[in-house]
């Protein structure tokens, strides 16, 4: 697929039955509604700029568990280097994130947070563990915001008692 063609519907219960989407040295463009519980990984085998997801637009829970607290949907996006929003039209006005994004060897940030134009906030429902903390908007000394993203990040609560499947974990850690 190239980045321009036509968006594609799988039904995730049958090509993804035990939740879990991995890319081998791809680069994943992702956007949509997540109904139940899944993982998507991608790695990369030689270059940096492969193992990338490029988050296009809103990914977000099918039913909100804020709204709905017996909610089972979950997402893990998983990349081997980084994770970024994408300079585009849909993500001008904010950007809604439902999941928890890992990170391994670089970072969250927004694609040309230095120039894009002030593109709201991004609203995250779930965590970022990442390896390196990456940008993803410039502020004025008044604390205002100039370019890219504003951070309204909420913690989801579920994540300290379940976890996407196959998503990456500390093992048998117990909170005290």
């Amino acid at each position: 697929f190239s980045y321009n063609a036509k968006n594609t519907v799988v039904y995730l219960p049958t090509a993804a039955p035990n939740g879990l989407i991995f890319a081998k040295d791809c680069i994943v463009r992702l956007k949509g509604i997540v109904k139940g519980q899944y993982t998507l990984g991608c790695s990369s085998i030689m270059t940096a700029s492969k193992g990338t997801i490029y988050l296009d637009d809103d990914i977000v829970f099918d039913k909100d568990p804020r709204k709905y607290p017996t909610s089972n949907d979950l997402l893990g996006i998983c990349a081997e280097n980084s994770v970024y929003i994408t300079d585009n039209v849909p993500n001008r006005t904010d950007i809604n994130i439902h999941g928890s994004i890992y990170s391994e060897k670089g970072g969250f940030g927004a694609q040309n947070y230095d120039t894009r134009v002030k593109s709201g906030n991004i609203n995250l429902l779930g965590g970022i563990i990442q390896n390196t903390r990456k940008a993803v908007g410039t502020f004025g000394s008044d604390g205002k915001i100039k370019t890219g993203f504003a951070k309204r990040y909420k913690y989801d609560d579920r994540l300290l008692v379940a976890s996407p499947p196959f998503f990456p974990g500390t093992g048998g850690f117990e909170i005290v």
